[in-house]
């Protein structure tokens, strides 16, 4: 029976419990002759195993109870990381969302979308710690009516890194679709949801302007 997960959990099991980044490029999974042809080295290994428990040891990557252990990838964190390296191929997603993909794969961390942020100015200070000041006659430094100020976070800014977050959403969403359509692609797992906040800004909307 498969398991029930959502697209963000597989994504995590395959970069950061399968690791299958990291065994793809360094040819782990792939035959002798596979492995010359891909002008990769072959080294010869013991064949009780040792060897390939030495190496997962280096590499970091969790045994995996999903089947017995063919001594290779398991077979759905080989075809999600296929199916996300060739994504900019067939104009699924660019390479900036493959990054993205395989960065919140390892780390469980999402694109900064900049939590509570809001505009910002603060009050200009000068090399002795002291406020900036405009005057009515500046030449005397009198009659001062209001300090000077800088601007610290512009909306652009911020409108530019829950871009950022939503091209990552959508990128993973279109894998979420794309599983759910052709479901016999996974053998252990079905993704019914996708997992992550589509607009989490939206939950604490404050349209105000911020002075520190």
């Amino acid at each position: 029976m498969k398991k029930d997960i959502s697209m963000a959990a597989l994504i995590q099991w395959v970069y950061g419990a399968q690791k299958a980044h990291t065994v793809i490029d360094q040819g782990r999974g792939l035959l002798p002759d596979e492995r010359r042809a891909d002008g990769r080295a072959v080294r010869e290994v013991s064949g009780c195993g040792v060897a390939r428990c030495m190496d997962n040891g280096v590499l970091g990557v969790e045994i995996d109870y999903y089947g017995p252990d063919m001594g290779s990838l398991h077979v759905d964190a080989d075809e999600v990381h296929s199916m996300v390296r060739m994504a900019q191929d067939i104009r699924m997603f660019d390479y900036i969302q493959v990054g993205q993909i395989i960065h919140y794969g390892q780390t469980g961390i999402v694109p900064d979308w900049m939590p509570g942020a809001v505009p910002s100015i603060r009050p200009v200070v000068g090399r002795k710690g002291r406020v900036k000041m405009l005057y009515a006659d500046p030449k005397r430094q009198r009659g001062a009516y209001a300090c000077e100020v800088e601007i610290v976070l512009t909306p652009q800014q911020i409108e530019m890194a829950r871009d950022v977050y939503a091209k990552f959403v959508d990128a993973m969403e279109k894998l979420k679709l794309f599983y759910q359509d052709n479901p016999l692609k996974l053998n252990s797992f079905q993704v019914v949801e996708l997992g992550l906040e589509r607009v989490p800004w939206e939950k604490n909307v404050d349209l105000g302007v911020s002075i520190s």
